[in-house]
């Protein structure tokens, strides 16, 4: 009865938002709320297109203080040296740290262990969908 009253609300509407408003909660009540899938935090192109400044920007802003807290050190404990296309695969996940320092991708100098840290304390910010 509420998908009916809302179909004829927006069949009468004059105003396009309202129209559209109205006959798409009309089709939500009557075939459910469709679930799409959601997009990653950042595409492969736009990885790939960034500067190194803000691919580290990127990267800092995905590091999650709960996790990183009291594992991280204040001061450099491991020097890393890799490509940008590693540290691409990195980002991207398409590949982990530790197949990459296997392939010779990742040569580390100093204690691996706080930069496996650094990557585990990273969040991927997914989109919950709440239900009402």
């Amino acid at each position: 009865m509420q998908a009916d009253a809302l179909e004829q609300i927006g069949y009468q509407a004059e105003s396009g938002p309202w129209r559209k408003f109205c006959l798409t909660g009309a089709k939500e009540l009557r075939e459910g709320i469709k679930k799409l899938p959601v997009p990653g935090p950042a595409s492969p192109d736009a990885v790939r297109a960034m500067t190194l400044d803000t691919l580290f920007d990127y990267f800092a802003v995905r590091l999650t203080r709960e996790k990183a807290e009291g594992k991280l050190a204040k001061e450099p404990s491991a020097s890393v040296s890799l490509s940008r296309n590693t540290l691409n695969d990195l980002m991207l996940k398409q590949t982990t740290l530790k197949d990459a320092f296997a392939k010779g991708d990742v040569k580390i100098t100093g204690d691996p262990s706080k930069l496996n840290y650094v990557f585990d304390s990273q969040d991927d910010y997914s989109l919950v969908a709440v239900n009402r």
